[in-house]
């Protein structure tokens, strides 16, 4: 809904023709909702996993990005470079999914929603230091800002429970 409220709401105050122009679809109650094909900003495939934050793992129309240094660049959902080979190791236990059936679901241009016969657990984690290949600790930018509060836990000292 931050989406929609910030950026797509307002553009199409502006543009009357902005949600025809993004395939975007107005759902009943308000929600917006842009359809399955190519311009879909969440490309072909995403992979939902429960988590009170909508973040989901999912395709890109706009591949050049995995080109660059820094990839932070979305509302935190995460794009994967080759989804599909995701997408078919997480079916390989069922038959019926194999690249050509997957492929062909894709270009129907419906949304379909596949089950997992075994769900996978998906651990998403926000690391800005970490120690390298050569054993020396890296740094890197704290792009959601959350260094600042996990280093005052830090130094709040600890209760004992008992």
């Amino acid at each position: 809904e931050s989406i929609a409220d910030e950026e797509l709401r307002p553009k199409q105050q502006r543009d009357r023709s902005f949600y025809a122009g993004q395939h975007i679809e107005v759902m009943p109650g308000g929600s917006l909702r842009q359809l399955p094909g190519p311009w879909n900003a969440l490309g072909r495939i995403k992979f939902n996993m429960p988590n009170p934050f909508r973040v989901y793992l999912h395709d890109t129309p706009a591949k050049e990005l995995f080109s660059r240094q820094t990839r932070a660049l979305s509302h935190g959902c995460i794009r994967l470079e080759r989804p599909i080979d995701f997408a078919l190791y997480l079916l390989r236990d069922q038959r019926l999914w194999n690249r050509d059936s997957l492929d062909a679901a894709i270009a129907a241009g419906r949304e379909r929603v596949i089950r997992l016969s075994n769900p996978e657990p998906v651990y998403v984690l926000y690391w800005t230091a970490w120690v390298g290949d050569d054993s020396h600790v890296e740094f890197h930018r704290d792009v959601y800002g959350r260094d600042a509060g996990l280093a005052r836990a830090l130094r709040s000292p600890v209760i004992a429970r008992p």
